[in-house]
């Protein structure tokens, strides 16, 4: 959903998917940015203490933009192929889709030759049996290697996660702690004004 009042970039965080970016896709295209698939996610994490949501859009280059949402609706993070972009305006739609759509056109060329250099390897890689087989042994085990580091980063931030969850929780248990010192505190002190009360409401006992 876009303000239009004030042009803030603001997402459907319920549906952050296909229908919930239509208007970023919309403004990307109007720079020459064209999205060609998206991939919502529907389950929502919290980092830094900020609850978030995040869809994969696939452009034409054959890049990939990752935008991250916070349950407001704002801009929490914005990677291409991966990297981190340090978007400045979060807040504003023109402002945040012209940095986007800078830093894809400023990457497209070198993401082209990338892509191209990925083919005359696989092109070589065909000409030669056993070169083929020795690079497709390397292939499975940088593929291999590239699992385990994402299973190692799931791994991470799950972990942050809980961390964050326990620290909550010891801070609870420490607010409740307190609580409960303050309440004895106030109970003896109505006990003494109690009896003092008492004794002052007893009569004088005859002579």
């Amino acid at each position: 959903m876009v303000d239009r009042n004030k042009q803030h970039l603001q997402f459907d965080f319920d549906h952050f998917n296909a229908t919930g970016l239509k208007p970023l896709v919309n403004a990307l295209k109007k720079r020459d940015v064209t999205v060609t698939d998206i991939e919502g996610s529907k389950r929502a994490v919290r980092k830094s203490g900020v609850l978030t949501k995040k869809a994969t859009l696939f452009l034409a280059d054959g890049q990939k933009l990752i935008i991250e949402a916070t349950a407001q609706g704002t801009i929490f993070q914005v990677k291409l192929n991966n990297q981190v972009l340090a978007i400045k305006h979060v807040d504003n739609l023109t402002k945040a889709v012209r940095e986007i759509a800078g830093f894809v056109h400023k990457n497209s060329k070198s993401f082209q030759a990338k892509l191209r250099k990925m083919a005359e390897r696989k092109r070589s890689q065909s000409s030669s049996g056993t070169r083929q087989a020795t690079l497709s042994t390397q292939q499975q085990l940088a593929d291999k290697q590239q699992l385990i580091d994402d299973y190692r980063l799931t791994v991470e931030q799950l972990a942050a996660e809980l961390n964050e969850l326990l620290q909550a929780i010891t801070q609870l248990e420490n607010s409740n702690a307190e609580l409960t010192t303050e309440i004895a505190e106030l109970q003896s002190q109505i006990n003494t004004q109690q009896e003092t009360l008492d004794q002052l409401i007893q009569p004088p006992i005859a002579a």
